[in-house]
């Protein structure tokens, strides 16, 4: 992954698959990440959270990193979100709501499977960046992604008679 010379918040990289990803982290409310010209507009929700407290330059990096385990895991997220929504179509979980909170699960997972992209690819960076930040913040994070991957999961076998 590459800095761009004329704009710092702008990041280039080729993932693991081929494909070119692009990100733009601004220090306002939006995030843009996509391929090519491809680019979504976001707000940093999970980034305003995990960042909180670093410098401005600390949170770019992380956050760069976080969009680019994004872009680098979709090939995983979608495997695991098509397993998840067949799952439910063959149990004969058809409404609107299981399906939104199979995708609000499945959207927490790949935030877990981001932000431990981001640890592994930063190493020591991630945890000399964080030495003097509270820890609540990731904590909160990690105990929400959790909570809603898991709960996902449990409200269907619960609903499908495999958990009492």
């Amino acid at each position: 992954m590459k800095r761009e010379e004329h704009a710092e918040e702008f990041f280039r990289g080729r993932t693991w698959y081929g494909l070119e990803a692009v990100i733009e982290v601004r220090s306002g409310f939006w995030h843009k990440a996509g391929f090519g010209t491809f680019l979504i507009p976001h707000p940093p929700l999970v980034n305003g959270l995990l960042r909180k407290g670093l410098s401005r330059r600390e949170n770019e990096t992380l956050s760069c990193i976080h969009e680019f385990g994004h872009l680098q895991t979709l090939p995983l997220y979608l495997i695991y979100t098509v397993i998840l929504v067949s799952i439910l179509i063959n149990n004969g979980h058809n409404s609107i709501i299981e399906l939104v909170l199979a995708l609000i699960s499945t959207h927490a997972f790949w935030e877990i499977i981001s932000e431990s992209y981001t640890m592994f690819h930063s190493g020591r960076l991630y945890h000399s960046y964080y030495r003097n930040i509270a820890v609540l913040p990731r904590l909160l994070f990690w105990l929400i992604v959790t909570f809603f991957t898991i709960g996902g999961w449990t409200i269907f076998m619960v609903d499908a008679g495999r958990i009492p």
